[in-house]
């Protein structure tokens, strides 16, 4: 009776560490998808006969910059079981429709990256259906404090990008190259990603690891 006993253990055991492992495949697809949507600005940089011009080049760096935060904010969601890595909800599978849909408009936002206008209307379908993923977490079993911070930012980021896509009537109504607008657009945005990334949860527990390493306060 006693090797049954320690086989029902092991066996025990072996369920409750499934039962706390997230399903790495979903990080897998996050880490593949951010890498493709990373080189997409740099293929639209690069691919035209021409010089692409420095509103193309800072929106490029946007969306790359911007994709990097997604990312790491998404592998925190996806490695912790109890928010994303072990559940099969219905409101976490309509979430993740809307995720990989946000992740393929991203990566035609920087494939277009020569045309302003254009990548910004990719880039404003990409940020409308992340805010759906979003929602559909907040209304789900698993909201936390954080979302609150994604949801002001992500209405920043739609508002900022809509301007960008009317880019050249705003322009024509306010007497401006198109450009001015185009700047003041995607500095817009930089500006509510720097906030994004001063408040995120990994800098501060980065912060946080550093200072007891080095004495902090």
């Amino acid at each position: 009776m006693r090797p049954a006993r320690r086989v029902d253990r092991r066996l025990d055991g072996r369920a409750a560490r499934r039962a706390h492992t997230p399903d790495r495949r979903l990080s897998r697809l996050n880490d593949g998808m951010s890498a493709l949507t990373m080189g997409a600005p740099l293929t639209g940089l690069f691919s035209g006969s021409s010089e692409a011009s420095l509103v193309s080049y800072a929106l490029a760096f946007l969306i790359v910059t911007m994709r990097v935060k997604f990312w790491i904010d998404d592998m925190a969601f996806f490695e912790d079981p109890l928010k994303g890595g072990d559940r099969s909800d219905r409101f976490f599978r309509i979430g993740m429709t809307f995720a990989i849909a946000s992740w393929v408009m991203f990566i035609v936002a920087g494939v277009m990256v020569r045309d302003p206008v254009v990548a910004g209307a990719w880039l404003l379908g990409a940020l409308l259906v992340s805010t759906a993923w979003l929602v559909a977490e907040i209304v789900g079993p698993k909201s936390y404090r954080l979302q609150a911070l994604w949801s002001a930012s992500n209405a920043g980021y739609v508002t900022l990008a809509m301007v960008l896509v009317l880019s050249p009537w705003l322009g024509g109504v306010l007497g401006v190259e198109a450009s001015w607008v185009q700047w003041f657009a995607i500095l817009g945005m930089a500006l509510v990603l720097s906030v994004e990334i001063i408040k995120a949860d990994w800098l501060r527990s980065a912060a946080v690891q550093l200072g007891g390493e080095t004495g902090g306060r």
